[in-house]
């Protein structure tokens, strides 16, 4: 039988985690849903033992600003 997810039903600033998504060298990444718009997301945790490298929390800000970009209604791409 599969170990229960933690995260799963957690609320997390404005958004309640769903369902596991997928996980990769960097982190997890959980569906979400935002409470008050009641929108489906995508939230990309870091993993826990690479929040202490600086170097790993710096990549991992660029590509969620980089993610921010591209999703925002105001970004028209190139």
């Amino acid at each position: 039988m599969p170990a229960v997810d933690p995260l799963i039903g957690v609320k997390v600033g404005s958004y309640q985690v769903a369902q596991k998504l997928g996980e990769g060298g960097m982190g997890v990444v959980y569906q979400a849903r935002h409470i008050t718009l009641d929108r489906l997301v995508a939230i990309k945790f870091l993993a826990g033992q690479l929040t202490t490298n600086k170097s790993y929390v710096e990549r991992f800000l660029r590509e969620a600003r980089r993610c921010k970009a591209e999703s925002s209604p105001h970004h028209y791409g190139a």
